[in-house]
């Protein structure tokens, strides 16, 4: 499905977890090492669903109570020595940005995951040549929902050009407003198979299967 009034893009700005990367089930482990620790019920498997793409300034109060900030340092310790090893990049990732530079759109990642953590992934992945600039959490005023990350990318890459000729490629609803706020076109890939219960409040320009299915669309687009 895509919005037949698209233009092709100029650049294509990406969500990091749960869109390139599979990190739903990482972030699971990782969580559950820190209730572990805590002596608190570990999430079944699938339980932190409810909690994935959100701010983490939501998801510590909500799982740890009064104990997020001790939770915080334990997951990240967690994540540090472990999160190049297990996170695994999502099928069909690097044909999708292998196929997005051939047609000489510019590329970009968007994430609300911790700058240093995005950067090592990439580099791990090996596609940092793919990337005219990345911009994680807190490095702009706010986080997304707020377009200011996306922003932020732009002028990295010393993209001025319409909004409207850039898309925002995300898996949740904070890509959805992220995209919005700044008025971007948003692609929703939807890994999942079906469209989740909180996103497309307002339907999207494009909705993807998966990395394939918008590799393959990306190479039938010819716009307008």
């Amino acid at each position: 499905m895509s919005n037949q009034n698209l233009k092709k893009p100029y650049a294509m700005f990406f969500d990091w977890d749960g869109t390139l990367v599979d990190s739903f089930s990482f972030l699971e482990q990782a969580h559950n090492d820190v209730l572990g620790k805590f002596g608190m019920p570990l999430f079944e498997k699938g339980g932190f669903k409810q909690y994935f793409g959100k701010p983490r300034e939501e998801i510590y109060p909500a799982i740890y109570a009064d104990r997020a900030e001790e939770a915080r340092g334990l997951f990240e310790d967690f994540v540090i020595n472990n999160h190049k090893t297990l996170l695994e990049p999502m099928d069909g990732a690097y044909e999708l940005l292998q196929t997005i530079h051939d047609l000489g759109i510019k590329i970009g990642v968007v994430s609300n995951k911790k700058s240093e953590f995005v950067n090592a992934e990439i580099n791990h992945l090996g596609w940092r040549s793919f990337l005219v600039s990345v911009v994680g959490a807190r490095e702009a005023e706010q986080d997304k929902p707020s377009p200011t990350p996306l922003i932020l990318a732009l002028k990295r890459a010393e993209i001025d050009g319409p909004i409207e000729d850039i898309w925002y490629v995300g898996d949740t609803i904070i890509d959805q407003k992220c995209a919005e706020n700044a008025g971007s076109p948003f692609v929703y890939i939807n890994h999942e198979g079906e469209v989740g219960n909180d996103i497309l409040k307002t339907e999207p320009d494009v909705v993807a299967d998966n990395c394939f299915a918008l590799s393959d669309f990306m190479l039938q687009y010819s716009g307008n």
